[in-house]
């Protein structure tokens, strides 16, 4: 997972000429480190996001029962599994 200053910087190198969010601060305006502030943190609620998912995937306790009528297993999934807080990387 990409940490929020990999992500900050992955950034500033896309839109300036710098090399750092540190150096960006000193040349950018008030408006250009909002919107890109703004937008690494909604590109690291992603990258939050699929991890939590991919765990709570990995960690999804799932059932299957044998049922007559439809002659088929009916699955089933623990929603603990999956609404657990160790699925979501510490941050």
């Amino acid at each position: 997972m990409k940490t929020k200053e990999e992500i900050l910087d992955e950034l500033v190198s896309e839109r300036s000429s710098c090399d750092s969010f540190p150096e960006f601060i000193k040349c950018a305006t008030i408006g250009a480190i909002e919107n890109l502030v703004n937008d690494a943190m909604d590109s690291y609620a992603l990258e939050v996001a699929k991890v939590s998912l991919k765990n709570a995937a990995d960690n999804a306790k799932i059932t299957g029962d044998w049922d007559n009528e439809a002659h088929d297993v009916v699955h089933s999934v623990d929603k603990k599994s999956i609404l657990s807080e160790t699925n979501i990387p510490k941050l």
